[in-house]
């Protein structure tokens, strides 16, 4: 059986999420969503894939992720502006497309529900949701389906509401028909619901399992529906981990981020690295090991993981780095100051001073300047580092052998082996301060009523124990604490930017509570005087 997958367009609908990769490799819970399509059908089938915008990247990804199933592509050139279309798309793909096949858009997931429903004996078919009450579902965005007997339905114009939405899903099995359809003008715009109504017999079938990607509210309700039970990844616009079968993919938008990540493998330990399989220019491929992510039992696990990383890791020192001080204040200090930036042009929110929990704290960029950065970096030490070092990227096998995951790609440009072990342990605190299943389980809380906020997340008394644990183990380890927690508030101000709404909102203003309280409490140490 041949499947075809038109992913040819800029993906609009879905925002910032495809301004540099193509919509079917947006993430619906840890794998993209094209993965979700192909796992749905057999190992013997053929897959024909239309590709347009950033076809590359997504070809790319289909033959490293899947390397045992056959992909035919074909590159539309014109998946833009006049003369574009779903239609056009099927015009170019036709030579491919001579024996009866399914198609499935690359927006259209089937959770559970059989799809494979061969056209040869099946008959051509559409698949159709029965709109439920307060499903959330607006028939107003797609076509509709009128269901006049077992093997007659018609496609209706958008704007001719029934009771079933056609999901784009469907089976030719009368392929001369289909295309003698297809060659008129009018299916360019109309795409292949022109060719299924010109067919003899169209049956319907009901897939109520549908989960519709192609917009952000319908995919925000795909999220959930999908959810991530053994892994929390929170998902950001340039950049992605998806976790198949037996390997885990690194994506990221820049080729120089994967290059980066690869020269820094020298310089960790290999025991501690998972095996690499393939890199790209885009992509990083890696074999998936047994085990859980620390995040499950770093209650328990926290000291053996520390005390790994303090021999094997942190325990390589460099004394005589150059332009230690440059390095430094590029990291922390501009970094900080152009993400918080980054927040006010992305979120278009003028970052002020507000209350936040009841205590009165400066502006963000205010509590930068006021951070005594001379005493930052004279206690600041260079050593081998990880640089992402938190509970979701630690993975903790049954023998209890650990893995480094998602390790930083460097600590500033062109520094691979060095970086400040302050930051290592930073990230550890945010991690555990934050844990990523309450944010996907959006156990957190963000309010605001005009310059007073009240931030909120949910902590166990477990973890607040781990936590007096992890800053025992800092203090009697020689690491200055009340370092380790001031660079905890500035990670969350530069992450702030990088997340989706209202998360980002409570990142910064947690961000900020924390360095007002840091500065207030460590006035004599880090504040200028």
């Amino acid at each position: 059986m041949k499947v075809f997958i038109a992913s040819a367009g800029t993906g609009s609908r879905l925002g910032h999420l495809t301004k540099d990769r193509n919509k079917a490799l947006v993430s619906i819970g840890v794998k993209p969503a094209i993965t979700h399509i192909i796992e749905k059908f057999d190992a013997a089938t053929e897959f024909v894939v239309a590709i347009g915008y950033q076809g590359n990247l997504l070809k790319n990804y289909l033959i490293h992720a899947h390397p045992n199933v056959k992909f035919s592509f074909v590159e539309i050139e014109c998946f833009d502006g006049p003369g574009s279309g779903l239609g056009h798309t099927f015009k170019q793909c036709k030579h491919l497309l001579q024996e009866p096949f399914i198609f499935v858009p690359n927006d259209t997931i089937i959770v559970e529900s059989n799809i494979l429903l061969d056209p040869v004996l099946y008959g051509n078919w559409i698949g159709t949701y029965a709109k439920k009450r307060e499903d959330g579902v607006d028939r107003q965005h797609y076509r509709c389906v009128e269901i006049s007997s077992e093997i007659h339905a018609k496609i209706k114009p958008k704007g001719i509401l029934t009771e079933n939405i056609y999901i784009g899903l469907c089976g030719i099995k009368d392929i001369d028909e289909f295309w003698n359809a297809m060659s008129d003008d009018e299916a360019i715009e109309a795409g292949e619901s022109y060719g299924l109504n010109k067919l003899n017999t169209l049956r319907a079938v009901e897939l109520n399992d549908w989960i519709d990607t192609g917009n952000l509210e319908s995919l925000s309700r795909a999220s959930k529906k999908i959810e991530q039970t053994e892994y929390n990844v929170l998902e950001k616009a340039d950049e992605a981990i998806w976790i198949l079968e037996d390997c885990v993919i690194k994506y990221h938008k820049s080729p120089k981020f994967i290059a980066d990540r690869i020269a820094r493998t020298e310089f960790l330990p290999s025991r501690l690295l998972p095996h690499i399989l393939h890199t790209d220019i885009n992509f990083l491929k890696y074999r998936k090991i047994a085990g859980e992510v620390a995040s499950k039992s770093i209650d328990n696990k926290l000291i053996d993981i520390l005390q790994v990383m303090q021999s094997e890791v942190w325990s390589k020192k460099c004394t005589d780095i150059n332009h230690k001080k440059t390095i430094l204040n590029d990291f922390y200090y501009l970094k900080t100051l152009e993400r918080l930036q980054l927040y006010q042009t992305t979120f278009e929110e003028t970052i002020g001073p507000a209350a936040v929990n009841g205590l009165r704290c400066d502006n963000a960029f205010s509590l930068v300047e006021q951070i005594n950065w001379e005493k930052v970096y004279a206690t600041s030490c260079f050593t081998r580092f990880h640089g992402d070092f938190h509970p979701e990227n630690i993975l903790i096998s049954s023998d209890g052998t650990i893995t480094l995951l998602d390790w930083r790609q460097n600590f500033g440009e062109k520094n691979y082996e060095y970086g400040d072990v302050y930051y290592d342990l930073s990230k550890m605190l945010h991690g555990l301060l934050v844990e990523h299943k309450k944010v996907t389980g959006e156990a957190y809380s963000v309010e605001s009523f005009q310059n007073d906020i009240k931030i909120d997340i949910e902590f166990s008394l477990s973890r607040h124990l781990t936590i007096n644990k992890f800053e025992t183990w800092v203090v009697e380890n020689n690491y200055d604490l009340s370092l380790v927690k001031l660079l905890t508030g500035l990670i969350y101000l530069n992450i702030a930017a990088l997340h989706h709404y209202p998360y980002s909102k409570f990142l910064l203003h947690l961000g900020t509570l924390i360095l007002q309280l840091e500065l207030k409490n460590s006035s004599h140490y880090f504040i200028k005087s």
